[in-house]
């Protein structure tokens, strides 16, 4: 049986060097974050940790969105070679499914 998964939204450190324009600011957040998705999933393969991840997902701001276990999120943050700003949590994916059924 699986453990409850949430979601949650991880905001990374922006690249140093020179501040972009601010409409590109975004764009580079997006690529960061995309980049930050194929290593975490690099590592859950090696880690076969696949199944405590239900979905990873880059928003419009350039945030990780991943719905996971509390466990996986947890190793990210004492393993992870990229700077994190803050993980914040959200509401359970179940909950979040059941306001569609």
């Amino acid at each position: 049986m699986y453990k409850e998964q949430r979601r949650y939204f991880i905001e990374l450190q922006p690249e140093s060097g020179p501040v972009p324009p601010r409409w590109r600011e975004a764009e580079i957040r997006r690529e960061q974050a995309t980049n930050f998705i194929a290593e975490i999933g690099q590592w859950l393969k090696r880690e076969a940790l696949e199944n405590k991840v239900a979905a990873m997902a880059v928003t419009a701001l350039g945030q990780v969105q991943i719905i996971c276990e509390a466990e996986i999120i947890s190793q990210i943050r004492s393993s992870s070679e990229t700077d994190i700003v803050t993980i914040r949590p959200g509401a359970p994916y179940a909950e979040n499914l059941g306001r569609f059924g």
